[in-house]
């Protein structure tokens, strides 16, 4: 008799995310990306829209470790997150009564 069994995706580590992703940046001071602006990807986005793909994410590891930087695009796109890319976000939401 065999027995099948199941075992968790791996989660990667710092050093394998890394690897991964070469355009995360794991300096703290750094010269300036380059834009989205001339960005393929982005065709059909409106210009406030590009412009906020170039800012920066803070990259994590599994354990919400920072391990380094990349641009929102990076982070966003559904290819990096799916191979495990995690990175910070937080959204606020403001509301004027008189509107």
């Amino acid at each position: 008799m065999s027995t099948t069994q199941t075992l968790p995706p791996s989660t990667p580590t710092a050093q394998q995310i890394l690897k991964l992703f070469p355009e995360i940046d794991t300096q703290t001071h750094k010269a300036p990306a380059p834009s989205s602006q001339n960005d393929a990807d982005l065709s059909g986005y409106d210009a406030e829209q590009i412009r906020l793909m170039d800012e920066v994410c803070i990259v994590l590891d599994v354990d919400d470790n920072p391990i380094g930087s990349a641009s929102k695009k990076t982070c966003h796109l559904m290819e990096n997150i799916n191979k495990g890319l995690l990175h910070r976000a937080f959204s606020a939401f403001v509301f004027n009564s008189e509107n």
